[in-house]
């Protein structure tokens, strides 16, 4: 893992790089914050209040982990509530956590392509 990445915050809306130092603790939240996406799932008998509970609960939780990497205020992380879907937050979450696991830039990058591709292609299927 490297000891620190340079983290460029287009995601949430702020076109500056920021450098971010991966910590234990930062290792922590990551980790945390994948186990959350993977167990977010519920049974084929949830209601549709479990769905929303369940959908809160991974926001807030993706929220708080943009808000530690990154060190955005509680008015700029607001802000991002308003202006970004909930795909683009995982995305978002998602470039995060590919460079704080050591991914270049360019390996982002393909990694985006590859998702809008994907995208793409379903929408052509719908």
């Amino acid at each position: 893992m490297k000891l620190s990445t340079k983290i460029t915050k287009k995601y949430f809306g702020i076109a500056k790089a920021q450098d971010v130092k991966v910590t234990i603790g930062l290792e922590d939240a990551v980790a945390n914050i994948q186990l959350t996406m993977l167990e977010s799932g519920l049974d084929d008998d949830a209601t549709e209040a479990d769905y929303l509970k369940e959908q809160l609960k991974l926001t807030r939780t993706m929220m708080d982990f943009v808000q530690k990497v990154v060190k955005y205020t509680d008015k700029q992380i607001e802000t991002i509530k308003d202006s970004i879907s909930s795909a683009e937050l995982g995305l978002g979450v998602g470039m995060l956590i590919a460079k704080i696991d050591g991914a270049t830039d360019e390996d982002v990058l393909k990694a985006e392509e590859a998702n809008k591709n994907a995208r793409d292609k379903a929408q052509e299927s719908k």
